[in-house]
């Protein structure tokens, strides 16, 4: 038996509540311990917005172990005061609730109370699933971009409208040192940076061996195809003697796609 409710507005907060009464399924499914829920089981790592949520969970006899058939089970997942239509059932052990969720409640946290009753007893569990963020797709074009840092070096990376990631980073600075020495060299290798809905991305480095290196790199991309940031590269090893101090202080870096 499958029980529906249409979506409303319930003041800010959204309660999804459904009862559902499993059939029995012959004496092997007769509960005769407390029943047991298990962890929840989702098609996919977490809810998108937008898209069909499915969580399942099975339901076992506390003493014999076995799939509870016989039974109600009562559900109410909120998201961020929105009720949303939604499909349950509970059938052969296995309770299953799904929903779309709604685009509005990117970021938020879907909240579900889960209760079994049985004839010999009732287990009430609480779940809570976060809600991916908005992404948004971004308007900066694919390409190589170039330029330079506020040193007047050379900057540059790559990036990939498809996987919204920034790879290929490369600079080169200049360090000012301790004991008066400077020196040029680049940035060492750094990690692709994802590029989030707001179109900025960040990417660190931190090694102790051998020697202390930290780089901090922090950029935006437009949709014009420019790019802006800042950079920082401090180390201990840059020059003789070994432990000496060198670092850049904080850098501005401009790019533009196909820039030189």
């Amino acid at each position: 038996m499958i029980a529906r409710r249409p979506w409303h507005l319930a003041g800010g907060f959204v309660v999804l509540a459904c009862v559902v009464g499993a059939a029995a399924q012959g004496a092997a499914g007769t509960t005769t311990g407390k029943p047991v829920i298990g962890k929840p089981l989702t098609g996919s790592a977490r809810p998108i917005p937008g898209k069909r949520f499915t969580v399942s969970f099975k339901v076992t006899d506390s003493f014999t172990k076995a799939p509870v058939s016989r039974g109600t089970m009562v559900c109410a997942p909120s998201i961020a005061g929105k009720v949303v239509a939604h499909q349950q059932s509970f059938r052969k052990g296995i309770a299953r609730v799904s929903f779309v969720v709604p685009a509005s409640a990117a970021g938020k946290v879907i909240k579900l109370t889960l209760t079994i009753k049985a004839a010999t007893g009732s287990t009430t569990k609480a779940f809570a699933f976060r809600v991916a963020p908005a992404i948004a797709k971004s308007g900066a074009p694919s390409g190589h971009y170039a330029g330079t840092t506020s040193q007047g070096k050379p900057f540059s990376f790559d990036f990939d409208h498809n996987s919204m990631l920034v790879s290929n980073l490369t600079a080169t600075v200049d360090l000012t040192c301790d004991n008066g020495a400077s020196v040029t060299q680049p940035v060492p290798e750094l990690k692709s940076a994802r590029v989030q809905g707001d179109l900025s991305f960040g990417v660190e480095r931190k090694e102790s061996q051998p020697a202390v290196v930290v780089v901090t790199l922090r950029g935006t991309l437009t949709e014009s195809g420019s790019a802006n940031g800042t950079l920082v590269y401090d180390t201990t090893a840059a020059v003789e003697p070994f432990g000496t101090h060198c670092a850049t202080g904080s850098l501005t870096w401009a790019a533009t796609t196909g820039g030189r």
